[in-house]
């Protein structure tokens, strides 16, 4: 997933569950201009719908993962 900030920040990465249950947590320091995070656990996830939510003091953003 590819977002950007403006300043050095720390951002928080969240995978929820369809629920709202979060699966995953993790906190990251973001560099200013375009990052990208990687996902690399999802093959210890059952399967199911899941939301990546990346969140910044500046900028929030959420993409729908499916796993079969």
């Amino acid at each position: 997933m590819n977002f950007s900030v403006n300043a050095k920040a720390e951002a928080q990465i969240l995978l929820l569950e369809s629920t709202g249950k979060t699966v995953m947590q993790e906190n990251i320091i973001a560099k200013p201009g375009l990052n990208i995070y990687e996902f690399s656990n999802g093959s210890r996830l059952p399967g199911g719908t899941y939301v990546l939510q990346i969140s910044s003091s500046a900028e929030s953003s959420k993409v729908k993962l499916i796993k079969k």
